[in-house]
């Protein structure tokens, strides 16, 4: 049996992974969500946080 070596990840690739996450990814990300699909473990639909975004945004963040 012959083991090579694991594939690795690119310099570029582990440098984005270890940015840290912006409040605008958190925004694009809960807006590209579907408005009306299951809710989370907190029980919301991503309808509420599109909603009252203005109002939840840093507590989500």
């Amino acid at each position: 049996m012959q083991y090579g070596t694991p594939p690795q990840l690119g310099a570029e690739a582990v440098t984005s992974l270890l940015a840290p996450i912006t409040k605008e990814e958190v925004c694009r990300a809960v807006m590209s969500m579907k408005s009306f699909k299951a809710p989370g473990p907190d029980g919301f639909q991503p309808f509420f946080f599109k909603k009252y975004w203005s109002i939840a945004r840093d507590e989500l963040w």
